[in-house]
């Protein structure tokens, strides 16, 4: 039979106070146990452009890509748009903006803005705006608090293109507080992207401002 000696009793003594140490102070990232956080899902939005950054997506365009094929494979599976009419963008019931409303994946889908606004900032100065009939695409929703590093490959056949993305997606606490960041890029260089701001009456009548992050790719 073996019996633990008092000379190896500091030892043990010293290993289970830094396992302790270890313990805590990886506690102290974690969120307050009292604290409700709230995590909206997240999209992948992206529009086509040429040169002088006109979209390929305007309806109107005779070179243009809307009502055209564009394939998105994700995942080892492929997508493609049904319908190019048809858009959650303007019907804030279909938008996810709580973890309580769990992220819905439509895969590959059109947005379209209805209606044309100039919102001015806290300046005063004019930021971009939608006008009315402008679409981008959109590919999601994924989950917020869940890592994610994948590729999403976008083929366009009537210009024989091929583009990937890159997502990483990461999710952490950070001295309480969630720490997020997605970083795309686009055939490995970093993302451009252009901040389109909508304001939209609510159901009791008050202005709502939308912003939407997209990522313009030249083709």
């Amino acid at each position: 039979m073996n019996f633990l000696s008092f000379r190896s009793l500091p030892i043990l003594l010293s290993a289970f106070a830094s396992l302790f140490c270890i313990s805590c102070s990886g506690n102290e990232d974690l969120p307050d146990p009292d604290i409700i956080w709230d995590f909206a899902p997240y999209s992948i939005d992206f529009d086509f452009v040429d040169a002088q950054g006109a979209t390929y997506l305007d309806p109107d365009r005779s070179d243009g890509l809307y009502g055209k094929g564009i394939i998105a494979e994700f995942d080892g599976k492929a997508f493609e748009i049904s319908d190019w009419d048809a858009s959650p963008f303007g019907i804030p019931d279909q938008w996810a903006k709580s973890r309580m409303c769990l992220a819905l994946f439509r895969g590959l889908h059109p947005v379209h803005s209805s209606f044309s606004i100039i919102h001015s900032d806290e300046t005063g100065k004019l930021p971009s705006y939608i006008p009315s009939g402008t679409c981008w695409l959109r590919f999601g929703e994924f989950q917020s608090e869940t890592d994610m590093e994948k590729n999403l490959t976008l083929t366009i056949p009537s210009m024989n293109r091929k583009i990937t993305i890159h997502i990483n997606h990461t999710f952490r606490w950070k001295k309480g507080k969630p720490d997020i960041h997605t970083t795309v890029t686009i055939d490995g260089k970093e993302a451009v992207y252009s901040e389109y701001k909508q304001t939209e009456k609510t159901v009791l009548g008050k202005p709502h401002i939308i912003s939407s992050r997209v990522i313009k790719i030249e083709i």
